[in-house]
């Protein structure tokens, strides 16, 4: 189960059904590609799951899996506009550069912590550890 409606990344889980059957339940995948003006850089942090299907004669399993944190990028026309957005992609965290993250719109909103390390940090914080590996952020 995958959900998206609280604006950023929430927990992921594997949750015991009534029968002992696991079912993986990502809370939030976060906000996809928006210009939302509101919040904070965890706005602009999203996630995607990637994991394996496999067939047993129990049924179908899912197995390896593992977050991918996403940023939703966009500059800003003129940096004393808020409503000049431009540019919008969404990268994975683990290739987005430094020099993209110079350009983040959020990046000229007092008080915006908009880095590579506080995505990170944000990730770290929310997303169970056996979720991650070194291409999570």
């Amino acid at each position: 189960m995958f959900g998206t409606h609280p604006h950023v990344i929430e927990s992921v889980k594997w949750v015991k059904g009534k029968e002992g059957n696991q079912t993986l339940v990502a809370y939030s995948l976060g906000n996809f590609l928006n210009g939302q003006s509101t919040g904070n850089e965890s706005n602009d942090l999203l996630g995607r799951i990637d994991f394996q299907l496999v067939k047993k004669p129990t049924g179908v399993h899912v197995q390896n899996v593992k977050w991918r944190s996403m940023v939703n990028h966009y500059e800003l026309a003129n940096p004393y506009n808020k409503h000049s957005k431009t540019k919008f992609k969404v990268k994975l965290l683990n290739d987005y550069t430094d020099k993209e993250i110079q350009k983040h719109g959020r990046r000229y909103i007092n008080g915006m912590n908009m880095t590579k390390k506080r995505l990170r940090d944000i990730t770290q914080s929310v997303i169970d550890p056996q979720f991650l590996d070194d291409k999570s952020f």
